[in-house]
């Protein structure tokens, strides 16, 4: 099985697919990251969204077109900025990816394969099923966990991985997200699914290898988690689940820590604010300990 999908994007015309790396304040590693794509895509369009740091001229370096934004407007922002240039020069098949170096090019040629071989329009990597104890902070796979969780619920979907920007898009789908997204923040990695969904498409995950650097602090910023809050308040159908949501928006507006129970899996989740850092770090609760905060369950 593994031979024949390598041996299917071996076959694949690399002119045909181009990648999209947006990229905010990633000089130490938007070199390797380019680099190593350029192993498996002839085309790379980097869109930096304001960088302050010596992103752009390290891309230069790397022989990779860069578009740049000239302000931080988001991810959002420059992800659609990206697969709009590409669509409208003519590629095909079109590769996301971080420019911090958390996704491995690598992975791209079984991605791309389970993407063609499975006649996907969307393929998300799903870091979390193959993935190793070393490589992921706890509060991160918690965090995702959550995401995933609520957005299963929202869209009635049974994904593994909602929150990855390791993706693969079809023509259709990067077409359909190019046009009608409207979110430039963190919300708009939820909002392609929903789109994409929308228009009948075919989507689903495949395993992804992923690399955290321990040398920063992986808590979930505030305004990506607001991001994803709101776009769950918005989307979803059951005015109860709208109301626990607003309580939850409340509390991160309030710096409260969140105790929630995902009932539908016996999980209890606890996020602790961390105001410096205007994140909130996510942990798994023992049932035994469960009653020092207010519960909200969903």
């Amino acid at each position: 099985m593994a031979s024949a999908k390598i041996n299917k994007i071996i076959t694949m015309d690399k002119s045909k697919i181009a990648a999209v790396i947006p990229c905010y304040n990633c000089e130490r590693t938007i070199q390797e990251v380019i680099k190593n794509t350029q192993r498996y895509c002839d085309n790379i369009f980097v869109i930096d969204d304001g960088s302050q740091d010596n992103s752009v001229k390290n891309v230069l370096y790397s022989g990779a077109s860069v578009i740049s934004l000239g302000r931080n407007l988001g991810t959002g922002k420059a992800t659609r900025e990206g697969l709009q240039l590409a669509i409208q020069k003519g590629f095909e098949l079109f590769i996301t990816l971080d420019a911090d170096g958390s996704h491995l090019p690598s992975d791209i040629p079984n991605l791309v394969a389970a993407h063609i071989n499975y006649e996907h329009d969307l393929t998300i990597g799903d870091r979390w099923t193959n993935a190793k104890l070393p490589d992921i902070p706890s509060s991160k796979r918690v965090a995702n966990f959550f995401a995933t969780y609520l957005t299963n619920i929202i869209l009635s979907t049974s994904l593994t991985d909602v929150a990855c920007g390791f993706r693969i898009f079809s023509l259709k789908a990067a077409k359909v997200t190019a046009i009608s997204s409207t979110l430039d923040d963190f919300g708009f990695i939820y909002e392609t699914i929903n789109l994409v969904k929308q228009e009948k498409l075919i989507f689903s995950n495949s395993p992804v290898e992923v690399r955290y650097d321990a040398n920063y602090l992986f808590a979930t910023k505030i305004n990506e988690l607001n991001a994803f809050l709101f776009w769950c308040k918005k989307m979803s159908k059951e005015q109860e689940i709208k109301d626990k949501i607003h309580k939850i928006i409340e509390l991160v507006e309030n710096f409260k820590v969140l105790s929630l129970y995902l009932s539908r899996v016996g999980i209890y989740i606890i996020a602790h604010p961390i105001q410096n850092y205007s994140s909130y770090i996510f942990q798994l609760q023992n049932e035994f300990f469960v009653s020092t905060y207010p519960i909200i369950e969903i």
